[in-house]
């Protein structure tokens, strides 16, 4: 919920996006072409002042805003420790520092409100001069007309957004989180501000409770637990005020699937995002499919972590002679979601989306592998915020949070494979956290899951799935067993 939260009311504004719409305009006021402005309004001396002036309260705005962006940029940027992604490096700002910058960069967006106010009040008295000229405009001015109007609203919903980040009260400040994020070479051109809600019960409280009476929330994986305060907390609502009613599945998990736990010598060693433990995701994706070639999701935690599988698969030649379709490599989750849907048998790699909301039932798929448990990454601005926040209440934001996220998300993911009565197949944890970690047997006691385990090596659970797909006789398959 948080998640989608932020996505639906986030706001991103990279300010030379600002500038290059403002000289846009300025250009379609000064250079002599037949569909400018400029040139349209020529024999109207009332028009050309307004545009006049309007040229030159854009070229202030335009001013302003490289000077704001600079200055934030010296303020939050410049000498400051960056969290470095693939395409761009990126930091939260910290409340305190959020309120600081935006004290004392009033004095320029006070005079950037004003200057957007009188630009307003222009194209006020522009529009009501066109109008009342409209006999000595032909069909053709008003195309350029329409496109000039165009270009002005683009701009001002981009003011608009870039004044809803960088002018904010206190309390709205400490209700979001701001970020930015600036190219590897920290080109200021580059920058961008981002601003995303922080705290969902209060959003929640104002937008949705407020139109329901009650609230009903249902799900098949809503809980991480049964004592946990997590999905009260998520939600904003009082846990002793709210009715929980559980109902029975009318699943039979235990004939209908096997999950293996994967173990190995070599589990301690690597970290799940090494080189040699996806050369070991990528053998273990090879030997399974080997043996029974069903239609197979391959569950990671990043694209990045796909990337390098995908081109470990490719290396050893496995892609030459089966159907693989990788998330980020071959297109978006819903191009490769297709593809994966009318080519049997398959093997997608996926993450994000694919972990809750993809509904393959049937024979669309038969077998789910487990490469990384879904922890969220601790330096993403959104979960550093939220940990921030954990840490200030005494508590330990890796069980009240992450745990409990990574939990549901697990089942949420391992939920892929039995969507219907009649669906049929497999799960396989590669990750071997589950085994090794002492949180793991947490993960594992709050699955609350039905469907048989067989903890082993890859060979054993192979041998094991072999078995209990050749059960499955009444299922009939036509690429083997």
């Amino acid at each position: 919920m948080p998640k989608r939260q932020l996505r639906i009311t986030r706001k991103k504004i990279n300010p030379l996006s600002l500038i290059t719409i403002i000289n846009k305009i300025l250009a379609s006021i000064n250079q002599n072409h037949e569909d400018n402005i400029g040139s349209i309004i020529a024999n109207n001396a009332i028009l050309g002042r307004l545009t006049d002036e309007l040229a030159d309260k854009l070229t202030t705005t335009k001013n302003l805003i490289h000077q704001i962006m600079t200055t934030i940029f010296s303020q939050v940027v410049a000498h400051k420790k960056l969290h470095r992604n693939v395409d761009f490096f990126e930091r939260l700002i910290p409340i305190t520092e959020m309120k600081d910058s935006t004290k004392a960069n009033q004095g320029m967006i006070q005079q950037l409100r004003h200057v957007k106010d009188q630009i307003d009040d222009l194209l006020v008295e522009l529009n009501r001069e066109v109008d009342n000229n409209a006999n000595s405009f032909t069909n053709q001015d008003f195309l350029g007309i329409y496109s000039f109007f165009e270009n002005y609203n683009h701009f001002n919903d981009r003011l608009r957004q870039l004044l809803g980040i960088i002018d904010v009260d206190d309390q709205s400040i400490e209700q979001h989180v701001t970020w930015v994020t600036i190219n590897h070479v920290k080109d200021v051109n580059s920058l961008t501000l981002n601003r995303g809600i922080l705290k969902t019960e209060d959003y929640l409280t104002e937008h949705i409770y407020s139109s329901f009476e009650p609230t009903t929330f249902t799900g098949a994986t809503i809980f991480s637990s049964r004592r946990s305060q997590f999905i009260y907390d998520l939600l904003g609502i009082d846990r002793q005020k709210t009715a929980v009613k559980r109902l029975k599945s009318d699943f039979n998990p235990a004939n209908q699937a096997r999950l293996y736990l994967v173990t190995d010598e070599s589990d301690a060693k690597f970290a799940t995002n090494s080189d040699a433990y996806l050369q070991q995701v990528a053998t273990n994706i090879e030997a399974i499919y080997g043996q029974v070639p069903r239609q197979t999701l391959v569950l990671f935690n990043s694209l990045n972590a796909i990337e390098r599988t995908y081109r470990l698969l490719q290396e050893s030649g496995f892609t030459a002679n089966h159907f693989v379709l990788a998330q980020g490599v071959h297109g978006t989750a819903t191009k490769i979601s297709k593809q994966f849907i009318h080519h049997e048998p398959a093997i997608l790699l996926g993450a994000n989306t694919f972990w809750q909301g993809v509904d393959f039932p049937h024979h669309l798929l038969e077998n789910l592998i487990v490469a990384q448990l879904p922890f969220d990454t601790p330096a993403d601005p959104y979960n550093h915020a939220r940990y921030s926040i954990e840490r200030s209440k005494g508590k330990n934001p890796f069980y009240s949070i992450t745990l409990p996220k990574a939990t549901l998300r697990l089942r949420q993911g391992m939920g892929r494979l039995l969507r219907t009565r009649d669906d049929y197949g497999t799960i396989f944890i590669l990750d071997p956290r589950l085994l090794t970690k002492r949180y793991g047997s947490i993960v594992l006691a709050n699955l609350r899951n039905e469907i048989p385990i067989v903890q082993g090596d890859i060979n054993h659970c192979i041998a094991d799935m072999v078995k209990f797909f050749l059960k499955a006789k009444h299922r009939p398959h036509r690429y083997g067993l």
